[in-house]
């Protein structure tokens, strides 16, 4: 027996040493691998920096011949671009618009019929002109009234040198089986209400346009890569024909299409706001979709070779990272990537990450934390509830406000985990501009002001055709611009960014990576939450916040406070805009079966 204990004594000392000598490579390891992917990370901004600029330069200069915006002050100022932009292509000229009348629409067409050019006029009417109708797909929804078709005015300058327009399939008096967007697809400038009626009636869809414009070409018989200009009057905030014009200028700089070379020529007028919008918009698009495709064909691989390298070593050691990453919270290390933005993410274009050395405060959202709790018979027994709401998916978890006007998460349910998580919101409202610096005073509304780079928001993101949320620090959505996006320019709405720099070993200012210092423009946006009327006892967590009088006394700490949505825009640069604030719990907790617990 003493043998045998002597022998297992042997074998569990033996395996503990197995255990510590492995778990010690682990860390080796892994402390290499950081050493090894701040190094590469460094690199990696460095190439994706050079890449952009170089698509940037690519894309300006297809967008200066090719998709331009031309300012006037007013319409009929517009022959002289469009007769500049004929003379210097010497092409065929399509004129789209919307809403002139007929004595401009004929003026703007006759200034710029003759010589050598061929023109074809088609503006959409306000009124019902019997000469062209277009005619949709019928809507496979059984509750879509829209009409199926629509009448327009067609004007041309008859047959030319180039194009005899007469042989055009819109000359035959309609334009049938076009594309019908769903109410779905349009745009919707406000994404928490549904489509406005207003704006329904602003679009046809993207793909309708692209459609008309392929019709009203069809029967003419174009040679392959047969010179088109489209000239837009006065594009509208959703931009249809510009966009219609870009994806089949796409289809042609891809390969996909070499049938027609169309350019693009928008006619705004010099106040108008659409234009940078949607000029940014278009810039983003061929920056996604053709600058990826022409510097791997020009340039090589989309991304270095190391990098690749490096990912493969992540794959394989993966379960090795977990593993290490469980061992060190469990010796109470933490998550070695404080804001949790883990590097060598699938699909990610770069390894680098905020640099937080030095950083006080950095939030973590791993963090578990324990809050004051109490038994839910004590905590209703003689309180006084003004208000509560049932947390989104959660049946058995609501956010009360009592008569102290202190907040807590009733569980009337079993034993809850609770990670970070929206608890409510501040029903719908409206945007007004204050004065940045009265923002900290401001009561009834909530303002978007951002001081540091380590703020805490919510990136609102599309991904496999549903919506994602993530919470990161603002240092994090810059990096996330770039590992998503391949950017290394970004801006901020309302605010001016700079980097943040540190001292190198000359003295010299060195940028410390994706580290901003964050400056309030003199006026910003404030999000004014709509009133509840009625009975506020018991509301939707989506408006529970709208109960408070003074919304900049709400629990702001680590583990709660409010929290901007934002998105980032596909243009150049990608822009983060506030989409809405809400009120989130940043941290895990546990919340016993049967308890309240103190939201602070």
């Amino acid at each position: 027996m003493k043998l045998q204990a002597a022998l297992l004594q042997t074998t569990w000392s033996q395996t503990v040493l197995d255990i510590e000598s492995d778990l010690s490579a682990l860390e080796n390891w892994s402390s290499k691998f950081q050493i090894f992917a701040s190094q590469q990370g460094g690199l990696d901004v460095q190439y994706l920096a050079s890449r952009y600029s170089r698509g940037k330069e690519a894309v300006a200069g297809f967008m200066e011949q090719r998709h331009v915006f031309a300012n006037v002050k007013q319409i009929t100022l517009a022959q002289g671009e469009i007769v500049e932009k004929q003379a210097s292509l010497g092409r065929s000229l399509l004129l789209v618009g919307r809403a002139l009348s007929v004595d401009e629409s004929l003026s703007l067409v006759q200034a710029v019929c003759g010589g050598n050019s061929s023109t074809l006029g088609f503006v959409l009417m306000s009124f019902d002109v019997q000469e062209v109708s277009l005619i949709y797909k019928e809507s496979t929804h059984g509750g879509d009234k829209r009409k199926t078709n629509q009448h327009c005015l067609a004007l041309t300058s008859g047959a030319q040198k180039h194009v005899e327009w007469s042989k055009s399939r819109m000359m035959l008096g309609s334009l049938t089986g076009i594309d019908r967007a769903r109410v779905t697809d349009l745009q919707n400038p406000d994404d928490d209400r549904p489509l406005a009626p207003h704006f329904r009636v602003q679009q046809r869809g993207v793909e309708a346009s692209k459609s008309i414009l392929m019709k009203m070409l069809d029967g003419l018989q174009l040679p392959e890569g047969s010179p088109i200009l489209v000239v837009d009057c006065l594009p509208n905030k959703f931009g249809e024909w510009s966009q219609a014009c870009a994806q089949l200028q796409l289809d042609e700089l891809l390969g996909n299409n070499k049938a027609l070379a169309i350019t693009y020529l928008g006619i705004c007028l010099s106040d108008d706001p659409n234009m940078r919008s949607l000029s940014s918009t278009i810039a983003g698009q061929f920056m996604a979709k053709w600058i990826p495709e022409m510097i791997k064909t020009k340039y090589g691989a989309s991304q270095s070779t190391a990098l690749s390298k490096l990912e493969d070593q992540i794959a394989n050691n993966r379960e090795l990272a977990k593993a290490l990453k469980g061992s060190l919270e469990e010796s109470g290390g933490g998550d070695p990537s404080p804001s949790g933005s883990v590097p060598g993410e699938s699909g990610s274009r770069t390894l680098a990450s905020p640099d937080f050395t030095g950083a006080v405060d950095v939030p973590n959202f791993t963090t578990r934390v324990v809050l004051e709790s109490k038994p839910i018979d004590d905590f209703y027994n003689g309180r006084t509830i003004q208000c509560e709401a049932t947390l989104a998916g959660e049946t058995n978890l609501r956010i009360c406000k009592d008569s102290t006007g202190s907040l807590w998460l009733a569980n009337d349910g079993g034993c809850a985990e609770l990670g970070p998580k929206e608890l409510f919101g501040f029903n719908l409202g409206a945007f007004t501009e204050v004065v940045a610096g009265d923002a900290a005073t401001i009561a009834d509304s909530i303002p978007w002001l951002v001081t540091s780079d380590l703020q805490v928001v919510c990136v609102v993101f599309e991904k496999d055709g549903s919506t994602q949320k993530e919470l990161m620090t603002v240092a994090d959505t810059m990096c996330w611009i770039a590992r998503t996006k391949g950017a290394t320019e970004a801006a901020m709405l309302d605010h001016d960014l700079e980097p943040l720099t540190e001292d190198g070993p000359n003295g010299q200012k060195i940028p410390k990576q994706f580290r901003y210092r964050i400056i309030p423009k003199s006026k910003v946006n404030s999000f004014k939450p709509k009133k509840l009327e009625g009975d506020t006892a018991l509301v939707r967590y989506s408006q529970f916040g709208a109960i408070f009088d003074m919304f900049k006394n709400l629990p702001s700490t680590s583990n709660f406070g409010i929290v901007w949505e934002v998105k980032v825009s596909d243009g150049i640069p990608s822009v983060v805009t506030p989409a809405k604030p809400k009120f989130y719990f940043k941290s895990i907790t546990t919340v016993p079966a049967k308890t309240a617990v103190l939201v602070q």
